[in-house]
Order: structure tokens, then C-alpha cells, then sequence
């Protein structure tokens, strides 16, 4: 009950953070994307979508300017190839049937580790909500996609190398930036958050590990066994767990009143 709470609260504590972008971003990423890449032969990204799922990264997270300069430089042609080939591997390992994801679900649901706990116990500050965004409101492309996530077989944990092989031989495509492509065309996947990280990893052994592939793999192993516990997909577990740490993350400040805007709210 606490990680469908903590869901369906996504949408008012993101809104809560006073962030237009953001709010544009995100609904983008999440409502409109996964229907666009599932509507092309074969399925893919834009260079226009790369351009902005870095921007929706950096939005969501920290700022790192060169990945949007990177992102920027690539061709049309280098980006649909690059997400038509990663995509792809997602469907062949797959292997287009329900019993191998049922086992692959079956044996990284051992051992899960409670995340929401970890980052409920962060939060400093209840925000009084207005009526919260459910699943049963979500966009028809998300609700679509969720639907098909958990009736497929997912790619095994150990196959996800070969399917961000081509997205990370791009320049500035890295694991996490990566894993926001595979997670935007299947829910099974993880984006590689620094939110989702801090609850279910321990501390990085250095700057270079923080997002290495041994990483994400990790962690999408961990997320995958717990959205089994509870009955949610990989994906919906990353929104759960950033909703909770959106709690004690700082508004944008209003440019008209230099607060933000639940301080003004209260006046």
C-alpha cells in the first residue's frame, strides 16, 4: 500500500517542486514518448527525443551541460539506428513469450531490499496534497504500456549489456542516460536515477563506479525484486521512490516573490 501511495502521489509532489519544466519533461517522458517509439517500423527514438530525454535527465537530476551538447551533436540517422538496434535486442531476448519473464520476475524477486522505507525515513516535511494523479488517470500511452509490461516476458538482468550496447557507444551516452532509453520503451527497465540508486545501492567505490554498468545492472536486479513484491513494474518502483525523495527536495523559487510555491500557497 505504501508504494502505490507513494505512485500515485508522483504527480502533486512533482508539481509541488514548482518546476514548469520539469512538469513538461516529465509528462512528456512518461505519457508521451513510450507511445511514439511504440507507433514506428521499426521502433525508435528522434534525435529531437534524444535532445530532450538528456534534458528531462538533467531536469529530473543533476545538471551536467556537456550531455546536452553531446546528445545535440548526433544526426538523425545516428540516433535512429543506435535506439531501433538497442530496442530490438529488448525484443529478441524476450523471445516474445510470458514464461521466461515469469522465471526472470520468479528469480530476482529473492532478496529484495525495501526501498521506500530507506527514503521515507529522508523526508523532513509532509506536503498537504490536492487530489493526487492514480494509475487510474494516467495518459492512455502509459497506462497502455504498463499494462503490456506486466503480461510480457522481461529481458533477463544479464542481457541488458547487449541491448545498451549500442545506445553507449554513442558520445555522452552512458549507462544511466541509456537506461532512460531502454525504460522509455519498456517498463520493465529502470532508469538509472540518482534517487532510486541512493535507496537501493550501497555508496559507490568512486566517481567512475557511480554509474558503471555493474551498477545498473545491480540495480535494475534489486528494483526488478521488489516492483515483484509489491505488485508494480521496474519502472513505477523508480517514480514510487523519487516521489518519496521529492519530499525533501528544495522548490524552485518564484520568480515573482522569491519563495517557492508552497510557501506562497500558505499565505
Amino acid at each position: 500500500a505504501a508504494w502505490r501511495t507513494a505512485l500515485d502521489a508522483y504527480s502533486v509532489r512533482l508539481g509541488a517542486l514548482n518546476n514548469d519544466k520539469l512538469l513538461t519533461l516529465d509528462r512528456w517522458f512518461f505519457e508521451e514518448l513510450p507511445g511514439a517509439i511504440a507507433a514506428r517500423v521499426p521502433r525508435h527514438m528522434t534525435a529531437a527525443e534524444l535532445v530532450l530525454l538528456v534534458d528531462w535527465k538533467m531536469t529530473r537530476g543533476k545538471v551536467r551541460p556537456r550531455l546536452l551538447e553531446f546528445a545535440r551533436a548526433h544526426s538523425e540517422g545516428t540516433v535512429r539506428d543506435a535506439t531501433a538496434a538497442a530496442i530490438a535486442v529488448l525484443a529478441n531476448a524476450r523471445g516474445g513469450g510470458g514464461g521466461r519473464g515469469r522465471d526472470v520476475m520468479e528469480r530476482e524477486s529473492e532478496g529484495g531490499s525495501v526501498l521506500v522505507a530507506k527514503s521515507k525515513s529522508r523526508a523532513k516535511a509532509k506536503i498537504t496534497p490536492t487530489p493526487p494523479a492514480t494509475s487510474a488517470t494516467l495518459a492512455p500511452a502509459l497506462a497502455t504500456r504498463v499494462a503490456a509490461a506486466t503480461t510480457q516476458a522481461m529481458i533477463a538482468v544479464e542481457d541488458i549489456p547487449s541491448a545498451l550496447a549500442p545506445l553507449v557507444a554513442l558520445k555522452g551516452m552512458g549507462p544511466a542516460t541509456s537506461s532512460a532509453v531502454l525504460a522509455a520503451a519498456d517498463a520493465s527497465i529502470p532508469f538509472m536515477s540518482d534517487d532510486v540508486m541512493a535507496v537501493a545501492l550501497p555508496p559507490s567505490t568512486g566517481s567512475s563506479d557511480t554509474y558503471s554498468m555493474p551498477r545498473l545492472l545491480q540495480l535494475a536486479a534489486k528494483v526488478r525484486a521488489k516492483a515483484a513484491k509489491v505488485g508494480l513494474t521496474a519502472g513505477e518502483v523508480e517514480r514510487a521512490v523519487y516521489s518519496e525523495a521529492a519530499l525533501t527536495k528544495t522548490p524552485k523559487k518564484d520568480p515573482l516573490t522569491g519563495g517557492d510555491a508552497a510557501k506562497k500557497r500558505k499565505r
